[in-house]
């Protein structure tokens, strides 16, 4: 701890000339400094590091991203479709219903106007039906 490294100093200076005691704090200046540009580079490689890894994540996010919704979007269009096919097919049935509805309907008025018209004219086939 601190006190120790002090009382280690402390001896360590003891009994040393000027110029001894400014080499050795310039050794120690100078191994802070490496140390710490060692440490600065480990950081910013580590730093890339991440980054890089961060940038391959979110890609293969976006990558994943993009498929779902382009599967949601092929999903939605296959749904819709169906939908529409389904819509068109019931409206084609109501169509037919409606048109053999309106058949029925003329046959029927047809078939009164015959009737109608025999009656005036006095007509015995009137009576056969």
């Amino acid at each position: 701890d601190e006190c120790e490294r002090a009382k280690y100093f402390q001896k360590a200076y003891k009994g040393r000339t000027k110029e001894e005691k400014m080499k050795f704090q310039k050794q120690r200046y100078l191994a802070v400094k490496e140390s710490s540009n060692t440490s600065k580079r480990w950081l910013s490689a580590l730093q890339k590091w991440r980054d890089a890894s961060v940038e391959i994540h979110e890609k293969r996010r976006r990558h994943e991203k993009d498929r779902v919704m382009s599967n949601l979007d092929e999903e939605n269009d296959r749904v819709q479709k169906s939908r529409q096919k389904e819509a068109d097919r019931v409206s084609y049935s109501w169509d037919r219903e409606c048109q053999r509805v309106r058949k029925w309907r003329n046959d029927e008025l047809n078939y009164v106007n015959d009737l109608m018209t025999e009656w005036r004219r006095g007509s015995t086939e009137f009576e056969k039906r």
